[in-house]
């Protein structure tokens, strides 16, 4: 039996700095990197979410909220074409320099 997987977005929050004189724009990108999984076919890293023009004032911070779709992002497609999440091992959400790992659990419901 496998279960649906609906619903479960997160936010993730970025801190965009400028410590230049001028204000300027960035974009801000989210990767995922899966764990290793025995699957040929998993990306080695997949952009998730992104936004194309941040404004940051000059020596300025501003907070960037992206979402990030659990169940249509971190699937990978089995050798049978069936999309599934990685539940052994650690995955990763990468932005420029910042990384930050996380491992997922199933559980099950009783209903």
């Amino acid at each position: 039996m496998f279960g649906r997987c609906v619903d479960l977005l997160i936010q993730i929050h970025v801190d965009v700095k400028n410590e230049g004189e001028l204000d300027g724009f960035q974009a801000v990108l989210i990767f995922s990197t899966p764990p290793v999984v025995s699957s040929q076919s998993a990306p080695l890293k997949q952009l998730v979410a992104f936004e194309k023009k941040v404004h940051v004032f000059a020596k300025s911070q501003t907070r960037v909220t992206l979402s990030v779709d659990i169940c249509k992002d971190l699937s990978i497609a089995d050798n049978n074409g069936i999309e599934r999440i990685p539940i052994n091992g650690e995955h990763s959400f990468e932005s420029d320099d910042l990384s930050h790992s996380f491992s997922l659990k199933a559980e099950t419901l009783r209903i």
